[in-house]
């Protein structure tokens, strides 16, 4: 029960949220809380899901992280919170992938690191085959922005033909 009080306690400070409350007699904050095996009528597959919920978890705070550092001028410390959380998430998380992918090419691009841009937009470029929504298409107009103005006017215009054809077919008519 303390521990619990304890992560609680720090993650509402953090909000700038009210501390919680706790009532504490005869030492049952160290009462321990345990699952009920016995009481288990179906086992639960546990470890997958958590797995892809904590990836998940970590490209939207290394997003966020990022995007902190960034506005207070610390682009520098971005970039390696922006690599390890692409590095660490899970293929196939799609739109949070994208939203890291994006983050990362416009901070490359703002420094002049067009190249590398262009790479990982590239690599979000090919995962659009097999996702769509929004975050699909903002990756094609970015990554085409990015060739156009490298001169690659042809690959520009496939990439934006792309984006149309995402915006045109729904998830379920793109594989045909």
């Amino acid at each position: 029960m303390e521990t619990i009080y304890q992560l609680l306690d720090v993650r509402l400070r953090a909000k700038n949220r009210p501390r919680p409350q706790r009532h504490q007699e005869n030492n049952t904050g160290r009462l321990p809380l345990v699952r009920n095996r016995a009481a288990a009528t179906e086992p639960v597959p546990a470890g997958p899901v958590l797995r892809e919920e904590v990836r998940a978890a970590m490209l939207a705070a290394g997003l966020n992280l990022a995007r902190l550092l960034r506005s207070v001028g610390r682009s520098r410390d971005a970039l390696p919170v922006l690599r390890l959380a692409l590095q660490e998430g899970a293929p196939g998380t799609g739109a949070n992938n994208f939203a890291v992918q994006l983050e990362l090419a416009e901070l490359l691009a703002d420094t002049g690191r067009s190249r590398e841009a262009v790479e990982v937009l590239e690599q979000a470029f090919m995962e659009t085959h097999k996702s769509f929504g929004p975050e699909a298409v903002q990756v094609c107009r970015r990554l085409a922005d990015l060739l156009q103005e490298s001169g690659n006017h042809i690959q520009a215009c496939e990439v934006l033909k792309h984006a149309l054809d995402l915006t045109e077919l729904g998830p379920g008519e793109r594989g045909r």
